[in-house]
């Protein structure tokens, strides 16, 4: 029941975007729907579950990858830094081509990669503002990437007006440059990231190949789509939406499954309508949005677990744009409510104070509002308890606080990821002479992890050898969100394969918070249905 169940929860939160998005929709024009339905046809057949080190072999097999850009979608351009960071291990040789930027301010890119110029100076000479309509805080971190590697850009944009040019055109021009550039470039590698419709066979990749045939030259292409909804509806037909990030669909194309069709379509509608979360002067303003959203994912949770709406709440909505009037809350006293205000600030986390009925959220992101609906969630239904838990005396209360706010995010996005032990190893290794504060209180909530991880699975991890460094309220609230986290990874894929039912998984995140001894002994429990859920992934970078 529990894959099933909430894979009709997923299409009813996917229909309600749909819905909104319709207020939008215009009649297409005939060419754009046939562009449209050669991209589709990539998607007909069969596909293969693969892996990340099976795609970038590929990779390092090929001289031109094409990889798609769902240009409103934040996780689609980390993806692509994720998969260039990736092959930069074992080969350097890399161009990154970009369709966001107008070919006419190649110059522009070739100062920025001699370092002469800054990231700002860059944004403004190639006008990013004005001639790419998508956000650039989704591209900013790709240019970054790209100068810290010594990565040339090449501009692929053809300089039509958005919405107007004909798409054939466009993917002509852009065709022209790639080859232009492997041919004066033929030891390096060209990184092609571009719309997804535009990496059809017949399209992008097809202007390509005819143009290197009239040069004499044939190069092995891979092309890899991100995301793919009718892909997504396969795997979860096949029980496998969760659990598989890398498919291949045939030796030459691939797909990247990091992220889910309602994600997908909620980052394209909050573009449509103009990005109200950053955007104080709208009507109603970023504080309304969010209740909104956070309202909606309230109601689609408490359809997950199938219960009522018990209680209508009041809650005043603190946003990333209202952080004083947050910390006003806190008085000038050292309460523990005080640091916990404290904490949520400085380190931009979720909170909720029930006496207030005050909710902080710190940013728009998925993950953020998903965890505040499960604030609100455990309010309404009173399975929050105090809410604010001083992690000296009240840990595992904290922990399992924390472990349900993840699970319930998990729910709302299903490709959300937690560090795991080999991350953990990894920090602690590449930190071992860095004395920088930020290092320094990482280490020190990774250590009472530890602890408390040792505890909950009653396995050794042996990551510090040393005595425990000091012990304060945020290293204890950090390491219960890490600990809740991990444990809860384990219990939703415990869910996803039936080893966790849906009543078992109410009793863990709806069991009201009681004392410390009896909170234990319910983490305990589920530590071992955990332990035994199959779970191996050991790094969150074995995902995608």
């Amino acid at each position: 029941m529990g894959l099933s169940h909430l894979l009709r929860l997923q299409k009813r939160i996917l229909g309600s975007i749909e819905d909104d998005i319709s207020l939008y929709r215009h009649r297409k024009p005939k060419d754009l729907i046939a562009y449209e339905k050669a991209y589709l046809r990539e998607f007909n057949g069969d596909y293969r579950v693969s892996k990340k080190e099976d795609l970038l072999a590929r990779i390092r097999k090929s001289q031109i990858i094409f990889c798609g850009d769902f240009h409103s979608l934040r996780q689609s351009q980390k993806t692509a830094m994720r998969l260039l960071r990736d092959a930069l291990k074992s080969d350097a040789n890399y161009l990154l081509c970009l369709e966001c930027i107008d070919h006419k301010k190649q110059d522009v890119l070739d100062s920025f990669f001699r370092k002469e110029i800054d990231l700002d100076a860059m944004r403004a000479q190639i006008d990013f503002d004005l001639s790419w309509p998508f956000p650039w805080e989704n591209y900013k971190d790709l240019f970054l990437f790209s100068q810290e590697n010594g990565i040339r850009i090449i501009a692929l944009g053809s300089g039509f007006s958005a919405g107007r040019e004909n798409l054939n055109q466009r993917d002509l021009e852009s065709a022209k440059i790639i080859v232009d550039s492997a041919l004066r470039f033929p030891d390096l590698r060209l990184f092609v990231f571009y719309g997804d419709l535009h990496l059809a066979k017949k399209h992008l990749p097809s202007a390509t190949r005819e143009i290197l045939r009239s040069n004499g030259r044939t190069l092995r292409t891979t092309t890899i789509f991100q995301n793919e909804p009718r892909l997504f509806w396969k795997l979860a037909r096949d029980g496998l939406a969760h659990t598989t990030d890398v498919l291949k669909l045939r030796e030459d194309t691939w797909c990247i499954m990091n992220s889910t069709p309602w994600v997908r379509l909620q980052s394209y509608l909050d573009w449509l309508e103009g990005d109200s979360f950053s955007d104080s002067s709208e009507e109603g303003g970023p504080t309304d949005n969010i209740l909104g959203r956070v309202n909606s994912m309230l109601l689609h949770l408490e359809t997950f677990l199938q219960i009522q709406n018990q209680n209508d709440l009041d809650v005043t909505i603190y946003s990333f744009e209202d952080i004083q009037g947050f910390h006003t809350l806190s008085g000038k006293d050292h309460s523990l409510r005080s640091k916990a205000i404290h904490h949520a600030i400085y380190l931009s986390r979720p909170a909720f104070l029930p006496d207030t009925k005050s909710l902080y959220v710190p940013s728009a992101s998925l993950n953020v509002l998903a965890e505040a609906s499960a604030f609100m969630l455990l309010e309404r239904h009173n399975a929050g308890g105090e809410f604010i838990f001083d992690p000296r005396g009240r840990m595992a209360a904290l922990i399992l606080l924390q472990a349900r706010i993840y699970f319930f995010s998990k729910i709302i996005n299903p490709k959300r990821k937690c560090e795991e032990i080999d991350d953990i190893l990894s920090f602690l290794k590449a930190s071992s002479r860095k004395r920088r504060a930020p290092f320094r209180f990482k280490k020190n909530f990774y250590h009472w992890a530890q602890r408390e991880l040792e505890w909950l699975f009653e396995k050794k991890l042996r990551l510090f050898q040393a005595k425990g460094p000091r012990f304060t309220y945020a290293s204890g609230c950090e390491a219960a969100r890490l600990v809740g986290s991990i444990l809860s990874e384990r219990l939703h894929f415990a869910f996803l394969n039936g080893t966790l039912s849906l009543e078992e998984a109410k009793k863990f995140l709806l069991t009201p918070i009681s004392d410390e001894k009896a909170t234990r002994k319910l983490i305990r429990d589920y530590g071992s249905i955990a332990a035994k859920s199959g779970y191996a992934i050991r790094s969150k970078l074995e995902k995608l």
